[in-house]
């Protein structure tokens, strides 16, 4: 059939010139850019190979009962069609049947029992296959298959605890399946939100600048949950460096929580060794139900950046016994030297210490002061001025002060 041709409804009659048309030839009409509606006859037996290859606007063709074999990427790269039901007398699939298309439901035949290779590869609004009661993918290289008999092995791990005794028990079961689908969900067509991404902290802004090794930070939700598995090729999540340097094992790193609105969670990495300079980096996430989302972020990368203080604070103040210093700062996770300093109002130093260790996310660990001198005395009550000092990399500190009253006894 002549792909330059403007016909874009074609009904293919039972008879030509006296004979019954039973078979589809082998590219008949590929590329045929135009044909959009395309009716087949009854008692067709066969679709060759390609046959309706890359036809782009073709969105409904009927499918006889009577066909019983369809050729090697019969409809690869039909761009627009989008529901097909399969004939029921179809005893196999080919290869590539619908490579590259654009549907988004499709229902197998019974007789149907192994989906070969890359039958519904790159299908991207692939949404609902209606699958017969048994059915087999093809196994892979390694003899690992996906399915068996539609059914899926499954394992059930238990955990109970006494607060009573602090009693332990754990079990776990396989002698059962998972099989079906739930034909009565809602269709979503709306990617994960991806509420926040940046970089040390959650004050970060579009274009700010970090250090060498900054943290990424993402929050990320979707109401019917989000794909944080590695196994879907293609759909796992990822971030790109500079639109060519991709880091696809992100769900090792994302921390799910589930609500009772869906599912949310926290992706925190570390990224190392970055040059000088502006970079950008854009992460994607994808839902369950194959829906995904991308943000992008600017920022500038300074070398020997020093850590920035946003909030000191400590626990008890006022404090009739002791207190407890914080530090909230822009290098999470990271190990931090915190130096606390305290004075009277005359300006004298009281008190001073200096520790090191793993900081909690944005928090310091925490420092804590008996509230007795260096000299081991108690201090009167009163208003004193703590500072607190931060420092990477034992070099790039911060600084911030605040006020702190102190009881008596």
């Amino acid at each position: 059939y002549p792909r330059t041709s403007d016909v874009s409804r074609l009904v293919i009659p039972p008879h030509v010139q006296g004979y019954r048309v039973s078979v589809i030839a082998k590219k008949a009409f590929y590329e045929c850019s135009k044909l959009r509606r395309v009716t087949l006859p009854p008692y067709l037996r066969s679709i060759e190979d390609e046959a309706f290859g890359l036809c782009d606007k073709l969105e409904e063709i009927n499918l006889p009962d009577s066909i019983t074999y369809i050729g090697k990427a019969a409809f690869e790269g039909t761009l627009a069609l989008q529901k097909v039901v399969l004939p029921r007398n179809l005893t196999s699939l080919p290869e590539g049947l619908f490579y590259d298309s654009a549907v988004s439901e499709v229902t197998l035949p019974e007789c149907i029992t192994e989906i070969p290779t890359a039958c519904f590869y790159d299908c991207r609004n692939l949404r609902r296959i209606v699958l017969p009661t048994e059915v087999l993918p093809r196994e892979s290289a390694d003899g690992d298959s996906v399915l068996y008999d539609n059914f899926s092995p499954s394992l059930l791990n238990m955990y109970a605890s006494s607060p009573s005794d602090s009693c332990e028990a754990r079990g776990s079961n396989e002698e059962f399946i998972i099989y079906g689908y739930d034909d009565t969900a809602a269709t979503d067509t709306i990617g994960p939100t991806i509420h926040y991404l940046g970089l040390n902290s959650e004050n970060f802004a579009n274009g700010d600048k970090v250090n060498e090794s900054p943290l990424v930070i993402a929050n990320i939700s979707d109401n019917n949950g989000i794909n944080y598995s590695n196994a879907g090729i293609g759909h796992t999540m990822t971030l790109t460096l500079d639109g060519n340097t991709t880091f696809s094992n992100m769900t090792d790193h994302f921390t799910p929580r589930s609500t009772a609105s869906g599912a949310s969670g926290t992706l925190s990495y570390a990224l190392s060794d970055l040059s000088e300079g502006e970079h950008t980096l854009r992460l994607r996430v994808w839902d369950v139900y194959n829906n995904s989302s991308e943000r992008t972020v600017h920022f500038t990368v300074v070398k020997g950046l020093k850590p920035e203080i946003f909030e000191v604070y400590c626990a008890g103040n006022p404090a009739s016994t002791q207190t407890t210093f914080y530090v909230k700062h822009n290098r999470p996770d990271a190990i931090l030297t915190v130096g606390i300093e305290v004075y009277d109002l005359m300006g004298r130093l009281v008190w001073r210490t200096r520790q090191s260790g793993v900081s909690d996310t944005y928090t310091s660990f925490p420092v804590t002061w008996n509230l007795h001198d260096m000299g081991g005395r108690r201090v009167p009550r009163g208003i004193y001025v703590y500072r607190a000092v931060i420092s990477t990399d034992g070099m790039q500190e911060a600084t911030k002060s605040k006020k702190l009253a102190v009881t008596a006894q």
